[in-house]
């Protein structure tokens, strides 16, 4: 590495340090494991609930009506989706979130990520 380049802390990281010790965020947010494969979030998840991957990979996913997939987006480290839980948006979206590695996701309820946002503005930046 050379003097003029930095090393960047992952969005990930510096969310963790950020919130470390604060006893009302590590109250709200439930940690989850989830298999690759699995699905992560339904469309119904996402517009009520604030998801935020700590490691892994993830894709949001969308199927029509015959089962075809289409890929709307990959995500890493840091990506925070399901964002309708701080804009009051419905599910009627059919898209879903799906691991693509194993991955771990910190999940805030849509009350808790409103208050949180608020506390941590880079949570919704997202």
């Amino acid at each position: 590495m050379t003097k003029t380049q930095k090393r960047k802390t992952p969005l990930s990281q510096l969310i963790a340090n950020m919130t470390d010790g604060d006893k009302d965020f590590q109250n709200a947010v439930t940690t989850r494991t989830v298999r690759a494969g699995e699905t992560i979030a339904s469309p119904e998840d996402l517009g009520s609930k604030l998801f935020i991957l700590m490691n892994g990979r993830a894709q949001l996913v969308t199927q029509n009506k015959e089962g075809r997939r289409m890929m709307m987006s990959k995500l890493g480290p840091g990506s925070i989706f399901g964002d309708g839980a701080m804009f009051n948006q419905d599910a009627s979206s059919p898209v879903f979130a799906e691991a693509m590695d194993d991955c771990t996701i910190w999940v805030l309820p849509e009350t808790s990520a409103r208050t949180m946002t608020e506390r941590y503005p880079i949570i919704g930046w997202g």
